[in-house]
């Protein structure tokens, strides 16, 4: 199998970290990636221990303790719809 090459982007990039916008409300993203097709939103979450998704979207650390958090997924549908908001007007 022969070593597969690196191609560059054929598309314009740009990478946003740590910017606040306000739309219905202010709201906060960790990182925005802009590509000319699509805009990729990142939520950086720094968590150690076993981290478990469970049901009724719960999200929980299991490490000495167990210790419950939102749920990640759900926030970044919150900025996904404020984001679309924010770009409309």
């Amino acid at each position: 199998m022969s070593p597969q090459k690196c191609r560059p982007p054929t598309e314009a990039l740009l990478v946003v970290d740590n910017t606040r916008l306000v739309s219905e409300s202010a709201f906060q993203l960790d990182f925005l990636v802009f590509i000319l097709s699509y805009i990729l939103i990142l939520e950086v979450k720094r968590i150690h221990g076993f981290v478990h998704f469970g049901e009724y979207d719960q999200f929980m650390r299991v490490d000495t303790n167990i210790e419950m958090f939102p749920n990640p997924l759900e926030q970044c549908l919150r900025q996904e719809h404020l984001l679309k908001t924010f770009l409309q007007h």
